[in-house]
Order: structure tokens, then C-alpha cells, then sequence
């Protein structure tokens, strides 16, 4: 069995709010709230939900672009905090981000080759030019760019070249886990399918893992192993990749699952769609917080958050209904 590349423990990142000058109380933007999970060495974690629900809040903390306000990190055994200097630097080297835009990730005033090369020249892998523009080369035709293409600035490449570069700069120091944000979303149709037969090429080549962060659930279908859905900054459904797809057990994530196009006519489709919008993360409602969008709520939603219980071994809810009590009132509201 592998063992755990990255465990996540309780991590919330909260950001001050003031609304005026005169405002005395200081309020907090919870973007996310009590988060825990773990990625195995070479699998895929799939990290779903709406735009604002905290995913690319993790993922930042993870990597140290923000601070987490509580909770622990560990990679490869070892608590984030607790490392500084060369003992964080190795750390670094071993976990990479793929951004959401490949345009505003890339210098522009850099050239390719230039670009994938900096995280070697940032932690000085290399002591001749000539090692560093061989792996340059390796590492370009991995990801399915001609070495030719190493002179062109960013501006001069495709949106699905632009992105094969940023994948290429973010394997240049061989890491283990790779966290890719959304790294699909700002592509075209047709090169998303390549893009991502190539991170999967290179999952297999590699053994990397991946923190997969999405809101297409066709993608995360395809490409996780296992897959946390969050709301509001909280997970509210954790769970392998089919029983997720087949067997949802939480309202807010069949409700994801309804808003994919689905092959068959819209007559078949029995779940009620989401009311109204995100709550805000800075005035959150009280109890559960999905309860204000949910059409099965009952007063306990309103009064009490859910912990996050586990359903199976491997399956895990924040709800205090079970599927059987939320799916039948699901069925009356599609008959009435």
C-alpha cells in the first residue's frame, strides 16, 4: 500500500475584513475552515466546488504562498512549520504548482527556455549552462514542445503551449507531488483532452502525485482517484472517485453532479437545483451552511453544523440527512 505523500490537518487560512475606518471589530474572511485530507505517493486527489469555496486558498497555503492561520502540513513525513532554511528549500523542491492562467503565470518578458529553466537556476541544480539547457531540453520534450521553441516569449505561444510550459517549469526539479489548479479551465476544448492525457502520461512515467483542483466534474472523473468536495471553505463529501460519481451522499454534491450536461434527455434528471447564491465566507450562515440553498433542510440544518462522519470506511459526509431522507423529498419535489 503507499504510504501518505502530503497529510492535511485541520487547516484553515482566514483573512482580516474591515469595512471602514471606523469600524472597531475586527471580522475575518474564513476562505477555508477546518480542512483535512491526505494524498498517497502517485494518486490523484481530485478538490471540487463553486468559485470562492476556499480550493485555490488551500493549495496556496500548501505551497507557503499564504499562511495558514491553524492546522499542520506534512510532507513526506515532515510538519511544514517546523522546517527553515535548507531543510524548507528541499521541501519546496519536492511539491510544484501548475497555475489556472498559463498567460499571467509566465514572465512575459522571458523566454521559454529561460522560464523553465528558473526554478533549476533558483536552487542552483546545475553549475554549467550546458547540464541546464540538456534538461531544458528533456524536460520540453516531455511535455510536447519542440526545443525550437525555446526562443519565444510567451506571447508567442498557444494557450495549450503556454500551459504545456508551465507544466514543464513545474517538473524541472523532479518533485513528487505536483498541485495543479484548475490548469485546464482557461483552455479550449479540444486541447484540454491533451493536457490532460499528458499530466497522465507523466503520472505514470513519473510516479507523481497530483492535488488536482477543478470544477468540471467530467475532468475530475477522469483523472482522480479520489475526490473532496467543498463548500464555503469546509469539506462536506470525501470519497473514491466512482463511489463519489455513482453514490453521492451529500445534497450539495448532487447537485453538482446534476449541473453536468447529461447524455441522457433532462426528464430523467430527478434532484432540485441550488437556490440562490454562496453565502458569504465572512458572515457564514449558522448551522450547516449549505442550508440556506438546500430545498431538503430541516431545522437541525439551520441550528447545528455537521461534522464530517464517516458513512463507510472510505466514505465520508457532512449531513445530517441520510441519502434515503434527502433523495425522498427530492422524489416529492420532482413529482409535485
Amino acid at each position: 500500500m503507499s504510504r501518505a505523500l502530503l497529510e492535511v490537518k485541520d487547516l484553515s487560512v482566514h483573512f482580516p475584513v474591515r469595512r471602514g475606518w471606523f469600524e472597531r471589530e475586527q471580522r475575518w474572511l474564513r476562505a477555508v475552515d477546518g480542512v483535512s485530507f491526505t494524498i498517497q505517493e502517485g494518486r490523484t486527489l481530485g478538490l471540487v466546488g463553486e468559485s470562492g469555496c476556499g480550493k485555490s486558498t488551500t493549495a496556496r497555503a500548501i505551497v507557503g504562498l499564504n499562511t495558514p492561520t491553524a492546522g499542520e502540513i506534512h510532507f513526506a513525513g515532515k510538519r511544514m512549520a517546523d522546517l527553515d532554511g535548507p531543510a524548507l528549500r528541499e521541501a519546496r523542491r519536492g511539491m510544484q504548482m501548475v497555475f489556472q492562467d498559463p498567460y499571467s503565470s509566465l514572465d512575459p518578458r522571458m523566454m521559454l527556455g529561460d522560464i523553465i529553466a528558473e526554478p533549476l537556476r533558483a536552487h542552483r541544480v546545475y553549475r554549467s549552462r550546458t547540464e541546464e539547457r540538456k534538461r531544458v531540453a528533456v524536460l520540453m520534450d516531455q511535455v510536447g514542445l519542440a526545443t525550437s521553441m525555446s526562443g519565444r516569449y510567451p506571447h508567442e505561444l498557444s494557450g495549450g503551449q503556454r500551459q504545456r510550459a508551465g507544466i514543464a517549469r513545474a517538473l524541472a526539479l523532479k518533485p513528487r507531488l505536483v498541485i495543479a489548479d484548475e490548469p485546464v479551465s482557461a483552455l479550449d476544448m479540444s486541447i484540454r483532452a491533451q493536457i490532460i492525457n499528458l499530466l497522465g502520461e507523466l503520472q505514470d512515467e513519473l510516479s507523481i502525485a497530483y492535488l488536482f483542483i477543478a470544477h468540471d466534474l467530467a475532468v475530475v472523473r477522469h483523472t482522480c482517484d479520489e475526490v473532496v468536495v467543498m463548500y464555503l471553505g469546509r469539506i462536506v463529501e470525501r470519497a473514491p472517485r466512482e463511489r463519489l460519481f455513482t453514490a453521492a451522499e451529500h445534497p450539495y454534491t448532487q447537485a453538482l453532479l446534476d449541473a453536468v450536461l447529461p447524455p441522457r434527455p433532462m426528464r430523467d434528471r430527478r434532484s432540485l437545483p441550488l437556490l440562490g447564491d454562496v453565502p458569504s465566507p465572512v458572515d457564514p450562515p449558522s448551522g450547516c451552511a449549505f442550508h440556506p440553498r438546500c430545498a431538503h433542510a430541516v431545522e437541525e440544518c439551520r441550528v447545528e453544523t455537521p461534522g464530517l462522519e464517516a458513512r463507510s470506511h472510505d466514505h465520508e459526509v457532512a449531513c445530517h440527512l441520510t441519502p434515503d431522507e434527502w433523495r425522498g423529498s427530492d422524489r416529492r419535489g420532482a413529482d409535485a
